[in-house]
């Protein structure tokens, strides 16, 4: 059963996201560049309405140890704003948990405001 907190934050996402003057994001493709090595890159999908940031940490950077600067401990990738090429397979997705527990304070602001949060797709093992 999801947090009370996040079904309202959920549910004025999708009014303003959704809404007439908003767009919808749901199942959108987006793809971030690595600022520090332009062949890592991740492809997002939108599970549901709500924010994204237009940079995330690079999940390739910091399994290599490559450090980064200024408020990223490991080099920034950045959005390509939904330009995505049709044939994209998304290899993670933003999506809204059920419970605000083992989240940073920072993030659980970013969650009650309406925000997504970032995980890995899991393989299907055959």
């Amino acid at each position: 059963m999801r947090d009370a907190r996040l079904v309202a934050a959920a549910e004025k996402a999708a009014a303003f996201f959704n809404g007439k003057d908003g767009f919808g994001n749901t199942g959108r493709l987006n793809i971030y560049t690595c600022d520090h090595d332009e062949r890592h890159a991740v492809v997002t999908v939108d599970r549901e309405p709500g924010v994204t940031p237009f940079t995330i940490e690079c999940p390739h950077c910091k399994a290599e140890g490559t450090l980064g600067t200024g408020f990223y401990r490991h080099p920034p990738m950045t959005s390509s704003f939904y330009r995505v090429p049709a044939d994209s397979q998304p290899t993670h997705e933003w999506y809204r948990p059920d419970s605000l527990e083992s989240f940073a304070p920072g993030t659980v602001d970013h969650l009650l405001k309406g925000g997504l949060v970032l995980r890995e797709i899991a393989k299907a093992t055959t």
